[in-house]
């Protein structure tokens, strides 16, 4: 067996088949030795129809396999060469489907059939012992299929020449077929470091199928027990790379043992590094990670402990590495992230300048990632893109507009009077003083978003107080003499009362002409 000696497997079974002795007996005899070894020692040499005196004629090796037939006996026996030769004809192929088209879908009806833990297990010890690999994570892969992200949790003291002591917080990266790690140190842990590190290790180590990342805040928009929300920020590398975004399960580190154990070792091997000093001398922070990466290649080329030969760089050079893709040509660029505030125009602020944002996200929060050459919103509830543009460097300031994020309205109003007019007709406001008063809004001369405000104005009241209200208002503004204003209409409609003399006094001359060419202003810039 695995877990046991050969000398205390060869103990066990001359108490059971010699002396006859039961499994309490012989555990209380063999004290380092639990009941349910065994059991399972004596279960497989019954199975295996072993007798002590075959037991004795046979070697360590012999003896193992033949325990093992014990054990699987009675079950469809799988072609673990066949399904090797068939994951080598196609890189795209995995384990799960070569298990189920040619072990499970060819098992005889009544047979019973390992399952699928199991079967990985067989698979793995099959692959160690014919081929000499074997994937270094608990969790079954193929190579290439995974890059594993974390930081160390000690975090080393870096001395420069000057004395001074600085904590720093070490990336680690790792395949998790191979185990080939790759280590970075940078001052903090906030996103860029993240950002910058992951970009790295694959560039030094090649582009996998899939990145797996744990819950930290910078990495998780929200965290949940069974299905995380990558932040935009990973979502964003993840797609230049071509990356598929796995984040692990809330306290479930196991998801990514790969890189848990790459950290131990680092750990390990910063605290050799610091040595009674209590930290690592370096120049500056290259030369600290040159000594990084010194030490992470002596750990990759360690020999494994618990494999028959090799080490990860071996593994990582001879299986891995032909199967992983070269990163982009263009380069990653590790941009600035910020919080920012739409107003009611549905336009955000960065550096001075007002970008449009998409106008179902005027008056709520946006996410910019903030680059070098360009500018790009995303809406913070599902990641989507709100807006992109060109990033302006001039001075004063500056306002960016696009038409696919404004609303049908909106892009009716800024359109012209024709469309405006439709937009008031399709939507049952087609009166006919309101429709006199958006062609006198709309033919008057200036700035476009002036005449936007405006008629947003008038839009806003008419939904509020009614098409009729707000023309009846319109009427006794230009009847009474007084100017024809965002806040006299809504005073009248607030108050219900007639403008102008007393009751019955008769209607001004020439209040149609005034009521056209009156001066619509919208105070305070607002609009409903």
């Amino acid at each position: 067996m695995k877990s046991l000696d050969a000398s205390v497997v060869r103990q066990i079974l001359r108490l059971r088949l010699e002396a006859g002795e039961g499994i309490r007996a012989i555990q209380r005899e063999i004290s380092w030795a639990s009941a349910a070894s065994v059991s399972r020692v004596a279960a497989a040499a019954a199975e295996a129809g072993l007798t002590w005196r075959s037991v004795r004629e046979m070697g360590d090796a012999e003896l193992a396999a033949a325990l093992r037939r014990g054990k699987s006996g009675g079950y469809f026996e799988p072609d673990f060469l066949g399904i090797t030769e068939w994951l080598a004809s196609d890189k795209r192929l995995t384990e799960d489907q070569a298990f189920e088209e040619l072990y499970y879908r060819r098992a005889p009806a009544g047979v019973p059939t390992y399952s699928r833990q199991r079967l990985y297990g067989l698979y793995r010890q099959w692959l160690a012992d014919n081929m000499g690999i074997e994937s270094s994570a608990s969790i079954p892969c193929c190579p290439g299929d995974c890059l594993e992200i974390d930081m160390v949790g000690d975090r080393p003291v870096w001395i420069d020449f000057q004395g001074r002591r600085t904590r720093l917080k070490v990336f680690a990266a790792a395949l998790r077929f191979s185990g080939e790690i790759y280590a970075e140190a940078f001052m903090d842990e906030k996103l860029r470091s993240w950002q910058l590190g992951t970009a790295h290790a694959l560039e030094a180590l090649g582009v996998p199928r899939a990145l797996s990342m744990d819950n930290a805040r910078a990495l998780v928009s929200r965290p949940h027990p069974f299905m995380a929300v990558v932040s935009a920020a990973m979502e964003q590398l993840c797609r230049h790379f071509g990356l598929v975004p796995l984040a692990c399960h809330v306290r479930r580190p196991s998801e990514k043992s790969a890189v848990e154990r790459s950290c131990g070792l680092l750990e390990r091997e910063l605290a050799r590094m610091a040595g009674t000093l209590g930290g690592i001398c370096a120049g500056s922070l290259c030369e600290f990670n040159q000594a990084l990466a010194r030490a992470v290649g002596e750990i990759n080329r360690r020999p494994f402990e618990k494999k028959s030969g090799g080490c990860r760089q071996s593994l990582y050079e001879r299986c891995e590495k032909p199967v992983l893709r070269p990163c982009p040509a263009v380069p990653f660029e590790a941009c600035e992230w910020r919080i920012c505030h739409a107003d009611k125009q549905h336009m955000a602020t960065v550096d001075g300048k007002r970008y449009m944002v998409h106008y179902l996200l005027a008056g709520k929060e946006v996410r910019a990632c903030i680059g070098s050459a360009r500018i790009t919103f995303y809406n913070p509830a599902d990641n989507s893109a709100a807006g992109s543009y060109a990033r302006d460097y001039s001075e004063g300031y500056a306002r960016h507009e696009d038409e696919c994020l404004m609303s049908p309205a909106e892009l009716a109003f800024r359109r012209g009077p024709g469309e405006c007019r439709q937009w008031f007709c399709s939507h049952g406001l087609g009166l006919p003083r309101i429709l006199a008063l958006v062609d006198a809004i709309c033919s008057r001369d200036g700035p476009a978003m002036i005449r936007y405000r405006r008629i947003s104005s008038l839009r806003g009241m008419c939904a509020k107080f009614g098409a009729e209200a707000v023309d009846k208002a319109c009427m006794d503004a230009a009847a009474g003499g007084r100017p024809l204003s965002a806040a006299v209409i809504r005073n009248l409609l607030e108050r219900g009362s007639r403008p102008g003399a007393s009751k019955g006094a008769p209607r001004r001359a020439g209040s149609s002409e005034a009521f056209l060419q009156s001066d619509w202003t919208v105070r305070g810039g607002s609009h409903d």
